[in-house]
């Protein structure tokens, strides 16, 4: 997308996204995706680990590939394949599908407002805010639609924007399983074992699902929207239930 390209051209050992454009015996053309009109060269050296007999055994035209930049010379860019790490492959390609799922879901809302000429002006306000697409998403998974207080969007957008990240925050949401074990030997200890799962202090943030296993074992669901808050959810939880069991003579057994 025009929008997310950059002028002039990528530092050394900038990591990019480049599509393979023409092949030769020993060396592949390619454009450099983030920038305009940027375009580079790797050479059959810089193509993999061990040795390439055939460039057009490891390449083809139209391919996708994250290169590392080597140098820069006369306006080309000399790039690598075989220097980029699985690790810095995968990072990559996330933050490209994280900026294209962001885009798609601002353009959505905003053809649904019938404003589809804002897309570009709505994601303007994003990066003003943020830097990059990539910070406001983890600012989004950090903060949930609090990550949209600071930005400047249309009014008659602003309402399905919202709607939208919250429908994404649905799906982003991440959950974890814990295991207890709890027992009283009270005469009324049935209500006071209810008593201990039903009053400890829930967010609108966190959702706890508590279900009876058998044999005085119950299965913990905590979601939330990354695993740090869902532990951190659970160390409080833990602290809570272990603080009001002893007051209410309940047995108690986390099972980690």
């Amino acid at each position: 997308m025009k929008l997310f390209k950059k002028k002039g051209l990528p530092a050394k050992d900038e990591l990019v996204l480049c599509t393979v454009k023409r092949l030769e015996p020993n060396s592949a053309f390619v454009t450099i995706d983030d920038y305009e009109d940027a375009k580079g060269m790797i050479h059959i050296s810089e193509v993999a680990l061990r040795g390439v007999k055939s460039i057009k055994n490891h390449l083809s035209v139209g391919e996708k590939v994250v290169c590392k930049v080597l140098y820069i010379k006369d306006d080309l860019v000399d790039v690598s394949l075989k220097r980029v790490k699985s690790g810095e492959r995968k990072r990559k390609l996330n933050e490209l599908r994280i900026r294209n799922r962001f885009y798609h879901l601002v353009e959505h809302a905003c053809q649904e407002a019938g404003s589809k000429g804002l897309v570009n002006k709505v994601i303007k306000s994003f990066i003003d805010e943020y830097g990059s697409l990539l910070n406001a998403y983890e600012e989004l998974r950090s903060k949930g639609l609090r990550f949209l207080e600071g930005v400047k969007l249309p009014l008659k957008v602003k309402p399905l924007i919202s709607d939208s990240f919250k429908s994404l925050l649905k799906q982003l949401k991440v959950s974890i399983n814990r295991e207890l074990n709890v027992s009283s030997k009270a005469g009324d200890g049935l209500d006071r074992i209810k008593k201990l799962l039903t009053g400890f202090s829930k967010t609108r943030k966190i959702s706890v699902d508590i279900s009876y296993i058998g044999s005085s074992r119950f299965s913990i669901t905590i979601e939330a929207i990354n695993y740090r808050a869902a532990e951190d959810f659970f160390d409080d939880f833990k602290k809570e239930l272990t603080s009001k069991s002893k007051e209410l003579g309940v047995e108690l057994l986390f099972n980690e």
